[in-house]
């Protein structure tokens, strides 16, 4: 029997548990393999939305890692980073880890309510760092209209194609009662998932959503 892979996230720490660094460990253990975390910073954060976010430096975030650095990684899922120069900590990382590893990028960059995760500044330098080194990148439709500057999904999935993504998943592209995912690659659309939205006030579905997919890629699923 092969031992459970190992899947390195970077997040930030949600108090509730329900977003972040915590609710990506318990999604990657639920899906079989084993996390490894690296906080990027702290959110003060409830289901209304975040009141603060403190980044962590760089050099922080590479103390982390240097005593995670014998774990041999299948998988890394990066989710809110903060600043500039984390981007460029957690990119130099991400060139270090093995070859055949999966990296999965969900670009957390603005809560639905209270304070932003990333300013323009660091949204630009990760469209440039990090939008080529992930092999899937999970945006909901907020997230993938700032990236790309588009308001239709297809429009927004193509700019991101062309400028060095290799696979958009698209998350909660649909308004209204009903859920729908959708996986683009160069090729057009290749996948798509629908179902309808549970009741309720809940966040870190993104987060979820990402994490046990970096799982199982780590495990040997295919996109």
């Amino acid at each position: 029997m092969n031992a459970p892979p190992f899947v390195l996230v970077f997040s930030a720490l949600d108090g509730t548990c329900g977003a972040g660094v915590v609710s990506d460990c318990r999604a990657i253990a639920s899906a079989g393999a084993i996390p490894l975390a690296i906080a990027t910073g702290i959110a003060a954060q409830n289901l209304n939305g975040v009141l603060d976010f403190w980044r962590f430096p760089p050099s922080r975030i590479q103390t982390q890692m240097c005593a995670l650095q014998n774990a041999k990684i299948a998988a890394c899922k990066i989710g809110a980073i903060g600043t500039e120069s984390a981007v460029l900590a957690i990119a130099k990382i991400v060139a270090t880890l093995p070859a055949d590893s999966w990296t999965v990028w969900d670009p957390v960059l603005s809560p639905t309510g209270g304070a932003p995760f990333a300013d323009s500044k660091t949204m630009n330098r990760m469209r440039k760092i990090l939008l080529p080194r992930a092999d899937i990148i999970t945006p909901n439709r907020r997230e993938l209209s700032l990236l790309s500057g588009r308001r239709k999904v297809e429009d927004g999935a193509k700019t991101l194609l062309d400028g060095g993504a290799k696979m958009i998943l698209a998350t909660d592209i649909c308004a209204g009662d009903k859920v729908r995912h959708a996986l683009y690659s160069a090729d057009g659309e290749l996948w798509t998932a629908e179902c309808f939205r549970r009741r309720g006030e809940y966040h870190g579905g993104g987060c979820f959503f990402s994490a046990t997919l970096a799982a199982r890629l780590a495990a040997g699923d295919s996109p």
